[in-house]
């Protein structure tokens, strides 16, 4: 028997700054969780081993991986992807994002294809 509860899906509009605003469209918001979660590198105060880190990144890598494309990265977000598992962005954020900026987001896929790393979090 159901209690009359009727679930509706949650759709991210808005996030609140830093500074007490709110983002207003879904460029800015997701111009601001990228921010958020990839925030920009301050090289002034890093220590030795982040030094060592960055020089290693520096040389390329030599490999015959081909780069992604749109029509491989949507089907790994739709079935990998588990909301479970990710802290604050959830493979329906993630789903958001590759349908409104699919550029971007294969463009970050390549990066980290070429790079050799693709992050943890």
């Amino acid at each position: 028997m159901t209690s009359g509860k009727l679930r509706t899906a949650t759709c991210l509009t808005t996030l609140q700054q830093p500074h007490g605003t709110f983002t207003l469209d879904a460029e800015s918001t997701t111009k601001h969780m990228l921010d958020y979660f990839v925030p920009e590198v301050n090289m002034t105060n890093e220590s030795a081993i982040h030094q060592q880190i960055r020089e290693l990144t520096k040389k390329p890598i030599d490999t015959d991986d081909k780069p992604f494309s749109r029509e491989e990265i949507l089907p790994v977000i739709k079935k990998n992807f588990n909301p479970i598992k990710l802290p604050g962005l959830t493979s329906e954020i993630t789903l958001h994002i590759f349908r409104r900026f699919p550029s971007f987001l294969t463009e970050v896929y390549n990066k980290c294809l070429k790079e050799g790393y693709f992050p943890k979090q």
